[in-house]
């Protein structure tokens, strides 16, 4: 029965040592690894399916990113086309129905 007591301290000195010799990482440095793999993996299913699937490269797009600051000012010129548009289309709505009130 002390020997197997013994075999325990031994491994836990072991395993002590081994932990010690091993360079620690920060929190942010595993975070920063496991990101880096969980988009490797991503990437190699997104190939993997490709290859198997060639029909998945046809699908379209429904959605753009807005681009950077080259295109604000369109985005801002469109916003504002937008909103004038609905105010006279709300101007003319309530002109509408302000004539049949009259009537």
């Amino acid at each position: 029965m002390n020997s197997n007591k013994t075999n325990k301290v031994d491994w836990v000195d072991c395993l002590q040592k081994f932990v010690s010799s091993k360079p620690q990482r920060s929190p942010q440095e595993i975070d920063d690894e496991t990101d880096i793999l969980f988009l490797k993996y991503i990437e190699d299913d997104k190939e993997k399916q490709a290859r198997e699937d060639p029909s998945l490269k046809k699908i379209p797009k429904f959605f753009q990113k807005a681009l950077s600051n080259e295109n604000q000012l369109n985005f801002k010129v469109r916003q504002e086309a937008r909103t004038r548009f609905l105010h006279h289309k709300t101007s003319e709505i309530l002109d509408k129905e302000g004539d049949f009130n009259i009537k």
